[in-house]
Parts: structure tokens; C-alpha cells; sequence
């Protein structure tokens, strides 16, 4: 019996999961990497910022997001670097992860360029969880 083609996703956002997600039960080991454990639900990241909601109801581990798809496992770590003619992904600690496919799923930055105020653009600049209780706990970014 030939190997399974081996997928690497590089991003545990919408994209990637909603990959990994279709990728399921299908006769291919995937491997989802992301330098974080869990998914951020960013739409709502407001909520926190405004303490409505608690970080851990915006985030859901991606091991648990997963759970039940035997083909699809989760790596933690940055990608430095994709070597495409030798089909390797590499990561900032100095592992390879050799690919068939690879699925870049990285996804956007927020454009606060138009904004104009100084405040607002610190704020939107990053989109993480720990940013958005800081601003609901001081009224703005450190």
C-alpha cells in the first residue's frame, strides 16, 4: 500500500481549520501548524476589549477543535521558511516538515493606516487576546 499524501497547513485561523476540517476522514495525513495552541474567534475579540466577554469564550484549543478527525494533527510552532523544491516547511526551531501538499493559510493584517488616530491604530495593530483585555483593563495599549 503506497504512503498517504501528506498535507501541511501552515495557519490554525478560519482558513486553515475550515481546511483541515474538509480534509477529514479523507485518505490524507494532514498536519495543521500554528505558533498558537488555540483559534481566535476575532469577530468578537471587541468583547473582550469591552470585558463582555472572557478570552477563553472567543478561544477554543485546536486540539479540541479537531478532536475526532484521526487524519489531522496539530504542531505548535513559526514557520521560517518553505523550501519548495525540496517540498519542506521549516520551522523556526530548526525542524522540517516534508509535504506532498501545502496549504498556506497565514491570514490578513488589519489595515489601520486610514484611521488616523494614534490610539486606534496601536489598538488595531494587533488582534490577540491579551491585547484586548488590556485595553478593557487600562482603557488603551501599554
Amino acid at each position: 500500500m503506497p504512503p498517504r499524501p501528506r498535507v501541511v497547513i501552515v495557519g490554525g485561523g478560519f482558513g486553515g481549520l475550515q481546511c483541515a476540517k474538509a480534509l477529514r476522514d479523507k485518505p490524507v495525513d494532514v498536519l495543521l501548524v500554528d505558533r498558537r495552541n488555540y483559534h481566535l474567534f476575532t469577530p468578537l475579540l471587541y468583547q473582550v476589549a469591552s470585558c463582555l466577554l472572557n478570552p477563553s469564550e472567543i478561544t477554543a484549543p485546536l486540539r479540541t477543535v479537531l478532536r475526532g478527525a484521526p487524519n489531522v494533527h496539530y504542531r505548535e510552532g513559526d514557520v521560517a521558511g518553505v523550501d519548495f523544491e525540496r517540498r519542506v516547511v521549516r520551522l523556526a526551531d530548526g525542524a522540517e516538515l516534508p509535504y506532498d501538499v501545502l496549504v498556506l493559510a497565514t491570514g490578513s493584517g488589519t489595515n489601520s493606516s486610514s484611521i488616523g488616530i494614534a490610539t486606534a491604530m496601536k489598538c488595531c495593530s494587533t488582534m490577540y487576546c491579551s491585547s484586548a483585555c488590556n485595553v478593557g483593563r487600562f482603557g488603551s495599549m501599554p
